[in-house]
């Protein structure tokens, strides 16, 4: 085990080395291309490629070099835990937001996944990636215990003026803020009358924000107790889509459907 710490340590302590590994892993090449592509000096890399010989992780063929057997297979596993390392980074700030503890699913699952985290400017980020996810689908389901400013518009430019099947399961408040405003309650009337979208009313609140997209894809939100979106969790992994379209279904049987005549009657 101390051998191999210590080959560890010494590929990873230097961002040279692993550029070099890395580079390999995509094809064999010459010395002039390594230095060329990722403008190591060359008397650096001359250094790192003899020890890379010494450790038997690559070959050489007149000035062409190419990874050994032992070399591709540290590459896949250096790859590997990278990504690993990747995921951890991008969920430290948000995983304690996520349903993680309630989902029976592969750790596997989290490293496949797209992650988009809110910086240091804001959420809008967050909120683009929502979006986009919504206006490219063809059959939309949520639940959701926030609104964005203009996530009703977003709706019905996908459902009125495109074709897409929506299905959101969103609190009592989110309804009665929508309410309050007349604007919103007309886009929400226009909506429904397009008759390829039901909305439910949920008295209660949510633990998660969450979206299946044409039943290929899940969307989990991260989102703080104030109800400011942290973060985004993407995936087409099968046994998430199925535990979310499961949520779904669940808090769908426990919630009322808005009708038409409940936001007639609200514009009046």
């Amino acid at each position: 085990m101390n051998a191999a710490l210590e080959d560890l340590k010494f590929l990873i302590r230097s961002n040279q080395r692993v550029a070099v590994l890395q580079r390999l892993a995509v094809s064999r090449c010459v010395r002039y291309e390594l230095h060329s592509e990722l403008e190591i000096p060359s008397s650096t890399l001359g250094r790192i490629l003899g020890e890379f010989h010494d450790r038997a992780w690559i070959r050489r063929d007149d000035d062409v070099y190419e990874l050994t057997f032992l070399g591709e297979l540290l590459a896949d596993e250096l790859s590997a835990l990278l990504d690993t390392v990747e995921t951890v980074h991008q969920l430290k700030n948000i995983v304690d937001t996520l349903p993680i503890s309630e989902m029976d699913c592969d750790l596997e699952c989290w490293k496949e996944a797209t992650i988009t985290t809110a910086s240091t400017d804001g959420v809008t980020e967050v909120i683009h990636r929502i979006v986009a996810m919504i206006q490219a689908a063809d059959t939309v389901r949520l639940i959701t215990r926030i609104e964005y400013d203009t996530a009703l518009e977003d709706h019905r430019r996908a459902v009125v003026d495109g074709t897409q099947e929506l299905e959101v399961v969103f609190t009592s408040s989110v309804l009665d803020e929508i309410f309050t405003d007349p604007d919103q309650s007309q886009l929400l009337l226009e909506i429904l009358e397009s008759g390829r979208a039901e909305f439910y009313s949920y008295d209660g609140t949510f633990p998660y924000v969450m979206g299946l997209f044409d039943d290929e894809y899940a969307g989990i939100g991260a989102v703080e107790a104030h109800g400011i979106p942290l973060g985004l969790v993407q995936t087409t992994d099968e046994a998430v889509c199925a535990w979310v379209a499961d949520t779904i279904d669940h808090y769908r049987t426990q919630a009322t459907r808005v009708s038409v005549s409940l936001v007639e009657s609200n514009l009046s």
